[in-house]
């Protein structure tokens, strides 16, 4: 079956779709734009306060809405934005909310039709085009996403300049290919397993470039885009078609890199061609392999990470009789699945088999009462990502994550600053899910029905 990935994925190596934007965020009297504002500096107790203290209006209940959803809170932002909508039919938040959420269940017409919906009402607003350009991405309509960029870039927001110059990165990114599809790969019914190796806590494959290789690169479920370490590149010889920023876990969240474009690229015995991928010249990872691999590269097939016996596998059956379905949360490819910290904090935690261990972000170490004012709590520990290296790190006693079915516990775990990643998903991050924690399991990641599956 020829394929390939969710276009949206391959054109936006960085990430469009920041889910809340606080328009007019200059000193205002309305309250609700006090409100929006303060959401979009992530001062979440202080625009839950004001909030309440608001009249029940269609706005109020909409943004009460964004701020659930900004907490992570899904299913509460959505009794909001339906809330609103009852009140007020055509009130664009709340199409807009709706469209989002439908966006992170990966259900592509109905992102579409409730953020055109809300582009419809309101075609001024910058941020309904972005959202709207993901969306048409992630329904593989290139030419619909094309123009909500264009629109995007003609409103001129100047409030955000970094996305605006990203934004133009991706349209010279898809003028580069034209008429070419991005990322197509053919994976038949009877596809074999990729062989992995399991190796400093992070997982390797071998790639081909062209009939250059085999490179050994760390295969990410935590990264949106695959890239390339400058030595890689120069041994290539490659020229970029364009520039942007990356985002990903570590130092400020974000990097300015070079996008380049890759005629052949071989997984194992799979061909992807076309393929835009990213540059990184982090040292450590350099170190370590000759890039990363992205298996949202693979998004619309279920794929599976089997650590125990070593391979990937693509829409294998579930063999094992002890089988959990954690219904999951994606953005731009990025896989978010609930956990339970300690019996009683909820989180959603980023999918990451290229974190060499499980961290939780500094908001949710601050919830189990440590901060970096507690005695003994910071320590020197230098973790590295895309992003670079991490600042302040915290180390948390005694935490215990767990799904419906399944426990781990830790005697200690650290935290790490994840605001950056969040703001980025426009969704608190409680933390990375890493190496520690996935071991002992066959993961599957299922991109169309939007659930992970863990089994022993």
């Amino acid at each position: 079956m020829s394929s390939y990935p969710r276009l949206f994925t391959k054109v936006a190596l960085f990430v469009f779709g920041l889910q809340f934007l606080a328009l007019g965020y200059q000193q205002t009297a309305n309250p609700l734009d006090v409100a929006s504002a303060l959401l979009f500096e992530d001062q979440f107790e202080e625009a839950g306060t004001l909030l309440a203290e608001l009249p029940e209006s269609p706005q109020a209940i909409a943004l009460k809405g964004e701020l659930e959803f900004r907490k992570g809170q899904f299913e509460a932002a959505r009794t909001h934005y339906q809330r609103a909508l009852e009140l007020e039919p055509e009130n664009s938040r709340a199409h807009y909310g709706l469209g989002k959420l439908a966006m992170a269940k990966m259900k592509s017409k109905e992102a579409v039709r409730s953020v055109m919906k809300a582009v419809e009402l309101e075609p001024e607003q910058a941020h309904y085009r972005l959202t709207a350009a993901e969306a048409w991405g992630i329904d593989q309509n290139l030419d619909e996403q094309t123009l909500q960029l264009e629109a995007y870039v003609a409103l001129e927001p100047t409030y955000d300049p970094e996305r605006v110059a990203e934004v133009q990165a991706a349209l010279d990114i898809i003028a580069n290919f034209g008429t070419e599809r991005m990322g197509l790969y053919e994976i038949t019914n009877d596809q074999g397993p990729i062989p992995i190796l399991t190796a400093v806590n992070l997982v390797f494959a071998n790639l081909m470039v062209g009939d250059k290789g085999p490179f050994e690169f760390i295969v990410d479920t935590g990264a949106s885009q695959t890239v390339f370490t400058e030595k890689l590149l120069d041994e290539l010889a490659l020229s970029p078609i364009a520039s942007t920023l990356i985002h990903g876990v570590g130092g400020e969240g974000k990097v300015e890199t070079n996008i380049y474009r890759i005629d052949e690229l071989r997984f194992g015995d799979i061909e992807i061609r076309n393929l835009p991928i990213g540059a990184i010249s982090e040292p450590t990872i350099s170190e370590l392999a000759a890039g990363i691999f992205s298996t949202a590269t693979f998004s619309d097939q279920v794929v599976s990470i089997d650590y125990r016996r070593d391979r990937i596998e693509f829409n294998t059956p579930d063999i094992s009789d002890d089988v959990e379905h954690i219904p999951s949360w994606f953005f731009n490819n990025l896989v978010l699945i609930p956990l339970t910290i300690n019996g009683e904090h909820e989180g959603n935690f980023l999918l990451d088999t290229g974190a060499v261990t499980t961290v939780l972000s500094h908001n949710m170490a601050r919830t189990l009462g440590v901060t970096e004012d507690t005695p003994g709590a910071k320590i020197d520990l230098g973790l590295a990502g895309i992003g670079g290296f991490e600042g302040a790190v915290l180390l948390v006693p005694e935490v215990i994550f767990t799904t419906a079915k399944n426990l781990e516990g830790y005697s200690q775990v650290v935290s790490i600053d994840m605001r950056e990643i969040s703001k980025m998903l426009g969704t608190e991050v409680a933390g990375v899910v890493g190496y520690d924690f996935l071991k002992g399991y066959r993961i599957s990641i299922d991109f169309k029905n939007a659930e992970v599956r863990l089994s022993k």
